[in-house]
């Protein structure tokens, strides 16, 4: 329990630094101290923190047995907006992609979506310091066509459809906006690409067998 607090301090912490600095101009250091931002502003005067959410990515978002949003993203919300002494207004997108653009024209006050850090994206918006560590894997229908069976790596992979010659009949899913988008033409050069608005229609597209592989 105390390294939980501990966590949500930190996190806290990172985030109210985060909506300080979501300016449409620079900010300068006095600035960052008296948190005289306009978004950190706006908020305190509307008395609510809009955040936008990713529509379901367990377990950071997604909805229970009574429909109700919960998640770690959702936990992590809920204590910004308790600190701030303001209501959380969670804002569910159609796409993950639409999540920079809505905070870029004030629709949203703050992304928590489990959004990998780059450097496209930080020349867009600002990021707090990683809450979380992931790496990008290899979601596989072991019944697809290409009948190279079932793998346990990617060099396994590769290396069967370099041997039934097949590299260029491979079909990726990816979720469109996603950074793992951005490491397919450098391990899957040969590849196509299909992408889907959503995680789960990404998977679901894998399942069907649309698609070999969800990276």
């Amino acid at each position: 329990m105390k390294r939980w607090t501990n966590f949500q301090g930190l996190m806290l912490a990172a985030l109210i630094f985060a909506v300080i600095l979501c300016t449409q101009g620079p900010v300068g250091a006095d600035e960052i101290v008296t948190g005289d931002s306009p978004v950190l502003q706006r908020i305190i005067k509307n008395g609510v923190i809009k955040v936008g959410f990713n529509q379901l990515f367990k377990p950071f978002s997604f909805t229970n047995a009574k429909n109700e949003r919960i998640g770690i993203d959702i936990d992590i919300a809920e204590l910004l907006a308790k600190n701030l002494g303001v209501k959380l207004e969670k804002v569910i997108p159609g796409s993950f992609s639409e999540l920079i653009p809505m905070v870029q024209n004030g629709q949203i006050d703050v992304i928590m979506a489990a959004m990998s850090r780059n450097f496209e994206r930080a020349g867009k918006v600002d990021f707090t310091d990683s809450y979380y560590d992931t790496g990008i894997t290899i979601m596989l229908n072991k019944a697809n066509k290409l009948k190279i069976g079932q793998v346990k790596s990617y060099g396994e992979m590769m290396g069967k459809l370099r041997k039934l010659g097949k590299e260029d009949q491979l079909i990726i899913a990816a979720t469109t906006g996603k950074g793992s988008i951005r490491s397919i033409p450098k391990f899957f050069p040969q590849a196509k690409v299909q992408e889907y608005p959503t995680n789960e229609e990404s998977a679901e597209a894998v399942a069907k067998g649309e698609t070999h592989i969800m990276v």
